[in-house]
Formats: structure tokens, sequence, C-alpha cells
């Protein structure tokens, strides 16, 4: 029904600007959760990172069962704020761009979903297209950070996860550069992405291969200990089966590495809390200390009272 769909739109909209991939839909006045359906049949290009194991917050246990199940995430202040800032930051950008660059470029918001011109199962919703007088047309892809995630962006440094979508978007649009345009906090950042043929090369298998051999088989990967799996799995199975019992002889290993890991943290926290019982004993009352050039707080932090009373201690920060 997908591909269907797919072919028949092609027919209808040109996606413009030299772009290689099929318009599957025009999202302007699509419901979100009229899109978040459609999206269950595609590895969208903010997925990718989960499915190489190289997104900090989600693996391909959450993206599979997205796929197979629908979406478990339901937004936060984060995507809102993110999603507020969208088209104010896109306005914006070839303004910062003309004053610090001196070059005019223009960049046009872009509301249609497209697919893989060749890999049916890989799809991209694109933040804008970006016209540049010297390189042609490019994919924009824009970020909100706050401000305490500045070194992850300075020196026109990108995380990887967010590089592994550029790459898909590229790979799907046949475009050869993108803009990263990132407000990290109050500074708006950008850094131009080439196309990476070689990453794309390497990449494109890999979706291919999860696609085909877990959601179109319906076989779970295993999860990677990230929170979201954690949520994931307390969400599917919220209550227990009063009574039933299971016998699970395959995770031996697995119970035997558990309680392994809990000795060694038991062990090495106790070591962590000893450091820092003389990080305290060598501060005294001084508030602050210095070792080398990296700094260690021991100030006296308020907790307000609500359910509990309110009370006052002192709390040691190893930076």
């Amino acid at each position: 029904m997908v591909a269907m769909a797919a072919e028949k739109l092609q027919t209808l909209i040109d996606p413009g600007f030299g772009i290689k991939g099929i318009v599957i839909a025009d999202t302007t006045d699509m419901p979100e959760s009229e899109w978040l359906q459609l999206r269950r049949h595609y590895i969208g290009a903010s997925e990718v990172a989960a499915v190489l194991g190289i997104n900090p917050w989600r693996s391909s246990f959450g993206v599979y069962v997205d796929k197979t199940q629908g979406s478990t995430f339901e937004g936060n202040i984060h995507t809102e704020f993110g999603n507020w800032m969208e088209p104010h930051i896109r306005e914006e950008f070839p303004k910062r761009f003309l004053k610090q660059e001196g070059i005019e470029i223009k960049v046009h918001a872009y509301p249609y979903m497209l697919q893989h011109p060749d890999f049916e199962m890989l799809s991209v919703n694109l933040d804008g297209i970006v016209e540049h007088p010297e390189y042609g047309p490019g994919v924009i892809e824009i970020k909100t950070a706050s401000e305490m995630q500045w070194r992850e962006w300075q020196d026109d440094n990108l995380p990887d996860h967010y590089y592994a979508q550029i790459q898909q978007e590229l790979s799907i649009t046949g475009l050869s550069y993108a803009y990263v345009v990132a407000l990290v906090g109050k500074r708006l950042l950008w850094t131009m992405i080439p196309r990476n043929d070689e990453f794309i090369n390497l990449m494109t298998p890999r979706l291919i291969d999860f696609w085909d051999n877990f959601v179109v088989l319906r076989i779970e990967p295993m999860p990677a200990g990230l929170d979201d799996d954690t949520d994931i799995l307390k969400k599917l199975y919220e209550k227990e089966d009063s009574g039933k019992v299971v016998q699970l002889p395959d995770h031996q290993g697995y119970y035997d590495r558990y309680k392994d890991l809990g000795a060694k943290i038991k062990e090495l926290s106790l070591e962590q809390e000893g450091i820092k019982q003389k990080f305290m004993q060598a501060m005294g009352e001084a508030e602050m200390a210095f070792v080398g050039n990296k700094k260690i707080t021991w100030k006296t932090t308020h907790r307000k009272g609500y359910t509990v009373e309110p009370t006052s201690f002192r709390a040691l920060r190893v930076y």
C-alpha cells in the first residue's frame, strides 16, 4: 500500500531542487497521528543512528517497537521547543549567514516526506532546502540544544548521531551537502557537512538488514540498556500475569553476569565514595578547590519543602 501511494504521488508532485527522492506525502496539514502512522512503514533519517547503535538515548529495539506496534514517544518540552523554533531559525539563518559569511543564500521550507529512490523502506522529512550561489541546493537540518551542551557543538563539532541522520538525508535526496544549523543556548551556530558516499555505502546495507531481518520477520532486537528501552518494556508489559512462571535456561549467562556486575558496581561505588571523602577531608571549610585546571566545589544546597521537610546540605561536585 505504501509503495503504491508513493508511486501515485510521484506523478503529482515534483520534489524540485534536483532531488532524486520520491515524494510520499505533503505533510503541511497532516495530523500528527497520521504522520506517525505513515512513519511506521519506513526507517526515517532521525532513526538511523539508533539502528546503527550510535544514538546515546535510543536503540534499535526502540525503533523496532515503533515500526511494529506504533510509537511510544509522547513528546516532551525539548521537542515542543524545537518544533516551535524551527521556522524562526529557518528565517533567521540566511540573515546571520549573510552577515558572517558575506554570501546571500535562500532557505525554503520543504513540507514533503521523501522515499529513497532505490530502497523503499528508507525515508526522510527535511527541515528545509538551502540554495547556495556556489554549491547549489543542499539540505538544512535544524537543531536546538541547551547551553550545557555547548561543548558538543563548539569548533564545528557535530554529534555522531546527527552525522548519521545527515548522511541519510543526503542519500535519499541525492544532494551533495547539508548545513546543520543549531541554536545552542542563545547562540546560532552552523556547520557544512559534505556528502560521504563511503559512509552511506556502509550505512545503507545495515539499515536494509535491520528492516528485512527484524522488522519484516517480527524478530525483536536485544535492548541496549538505555533508559528508553526500560520505559518501553514497562509500557509493553505493564501488568504481570498473576501466578504465571516461566523457565529461562538460556539466560543463565545473563544472570551470572548481572550478579557479577552488581558486585563490581558496589565495589567501585565504595571506592568512588572514598575518594570523595578524601576531597572533603582535604578541603575542610573551603567552598572550591582545583586539581590542575579541574574544579571541585563543596557548597551548601537548599532544598525546599513540599512533601518533605526543607533541608540544607553541602553537595560535593567534581567537574
